[in-house]
């Protein structure tokens, strides 16, 4: 029995565009891939380095609690954190379930220590058959507002997954980026 392999990922304009002409031109695209996925990964080494450091989490040495209720379609959590410093930052998340109509939805607000208020909002639905969708808004606490929708979709004819993702900045600017993966054997069928 071969395994299935992805045989192609098709790039959105976006990231062609942001490409030179001649490796467009000459579908060399691999090594521009293969610099920007290692972008992900210098990321997250930075990352690994301040949390070892201490300086990645304010409330590091202070003490957390999180309380979660359980409720009929879903959840609450309340997670406070208090600083050595006697300040506080809370985040309050809402998850709601419906099964029947296979959706949810997500808001969470975070507090700052300032009081500062964040909100994301996050409504989804899904069909194990054909695939889902996920679109999401954070207000920040000056009132302006991003967001992030997604949809996916599965054909199961032709074994392909295509997914686009749209991203809007607090400036209004958006970008959209879309996916495809086709499913087929090591032998090319």
């Amino acid at each position: 029995m071969q395994r299935p392999a992805i045989k192609a990922i098709l790039l959105t304009s976006a990231l062609v565009a942001a490409l030179p002409a001649a490796q467009v031109a000459s579908a060399n695209v691999l090594p521009a891939l293969t610099s920007a996925a290692a972008a992900p990964a210098e990321i997250r080494n930075r990352r690994a380095q301040r949390a070892s450091s201490g300086e990645a989490r304010r409330f590091r040495s202070g003490e957390r609690t999180t309380r979660q209720t359980r409720t009929e379609t879903g959840f609450e959590r309340n997670t406070t954190w208090t600083g050595e410093n006697g300040r506080t930052a809370s985040r309050d998340t809402v998850v709601d379930v419906d099964r029947e109509n296979k959706s949810y939805s997500r808001r969470t607000v975070r507090t700052g220590p300032e009081g500062n208020q964040t909100s994301t909002d996050v409504n989804g639905s899904y069909d194990p058959e054909t695939g889902f969708t996920r679109n999401g808004t954070k207000t920040f606490a000056d009132g302006t507002t991003a967001s992030k929708d997604t949809n996916a979709f599965y054909d199961r004819d032709s074994q392909t997954f295509t997914k686009t993702v749209t991203r809007t900045n607090r400036a209004g600017e958006s970008e959209t980026f879309t996916t495809t993966r086709e499913r087929t054997t090591e032998d090319g069928e």
